[in-house]
């Protein structure tokens, strides 16, 4: 907690419009876990800017049932939607689990866009049309999000596409030459992005 506080001052600087969290830690009990995300709160309250926690592997939002109890505990906890490492800690594109991911889209509030797989949390490379189907689950999820923040009349959704470098992209056998341009992976999720997440 005291380096959560450090480091939200720290960023205060810079004047943003919300905080992006890896909260908390998958060992952590819930109790923990809560005690870091009510700190969390009481500074984003002291200094008028929200805190948005990331649903990310090895962090408190680590899967979906965790994400689940602490949002019964929390109810009013906002998320950045990293669904890419639910696909990786799952295994799947979540099927059934759809309620429970309906319910962190509603608490979402930013977007990572990162399109994982079972093994996974970032594809190869998203223009590979293999990977179809993991690309539309992805946009059906970043779509309730959308419309849920519109419901309430919220004007600014935060979306990065967040296509990563090594380790996340996978590099070339027996080489450290990655197997696409990160760039342009990126760029294309943009325009991806900018036709079909209206």
């Amino acid at each position: 907690m005291a380096s959560f506080a450090e480091q939200f001052e720290r960023a205060l600087v810079l004047k943003p419009l919300y905080l992006n969290s890896h909260t908390g830690c998958d060992y952590f009990t819930l109790e923990e876990n809560l005690a870091i995300f009510d700190h969390a709160e009481s500074l984003a309250k002291k200094h008028g800017l929200p805190v948005y926690h990331e649903t990310h592997r090895g962090r408190a939002l680590f899967s979906v049932p965790a994400t689940m109890a602490i949002l019964a505990a929390r109810p009013k906890l906002r998320l950045t939607a990293d669904f890419s490492h639910w696909c990786c800690v799952h295994e799947s594109l979540l099927e059934g689990q759809a309620a429970s991911v309906a319910h962190a889209a509603g608490r979402s509030y930013a977007i990572h866009a990162r399109v994982g797989h079972a093994e996974g949390p970032q594809v190869p490379d998203p223009r590979d049309s293999r990977w179809e189907p993991n690309l539309q689950a992805h946009l059906a999820w970043w779509k309730a999000i959308a419309a849920a923040r519109r419901a309430e009349g919220c004007d600014i959704l935060p979306v990065c596409p967040e296509f990563g470098p090594p380790p996340y992209m996978t590099l070339l056998p027996n080489t450290t030459q990655p197997i696409a341009n990160l760039w342009d992976i990126n760029c294309f999720m943009r325009e991806w992005l900018k036709e079909r997440l209206v």
